[in-house]
């Protein structure tokens, strides 16, 4: 189990799913107009197995999916991406990984939405437990 298979699958989950926005995804300039998906993973916490060596048994982390559409017309299209994000991660879902299984730990977060520039972004975080087989 690496961090690149438990974060390629679940932005697969999220692109194979075609609920509409182009996406971003972490260190790729977004490609064509709002809206888009912005995807971003934020670690917390790795449990290895033994006292030496690199093995990793278990991940803990949040996948974000951040709507961003065009500012000024109101958020309902914003919220109605994050409603169909939160749908795809429910949870108790599990998403099968080379040498092991990712587990959505609890429903995903729909955050309050705000505006950048000339963007209105609504955070979905996805909190998640990988663990090896």
């Amino acid at each position: 189990m690496n961090t690149k298979d438990i974060r390629n699958a679940l932005k697969s989950r999220l692109v194979s799913a075609n609920i509409g926005p182009n996406r971003a995804h972490p260190n790729v300039e977004p490609t064509g107009g709002r809206p888009f998906f912005e995807m971003s993973f934020t670690g917390i916490d790795r449990e290895g197995g033994t006292l030496k060596g690199n093995e990793i048994l278990s991940e803990t982390g949040q996948f974000t999916a951040v709507v961003v559409v065009d500012q000024g017309g109101g958020e309902d299209d914003a919220l109605d991406y994050a409603d169909a994000v939160a749908a795809l991660f429910p949870e108790g879902q599990r998403i099968t990984i080379t040498d092991g299984e990712i587990v959505i730990r609890r429903p995903a977060e729909i955050r309050g939405g705000y505006p950048t520039d000339a963007d209105y972004r609504v955070p979905v975080a996805v909190f998640y437990r990988a663990k090896a087989d």
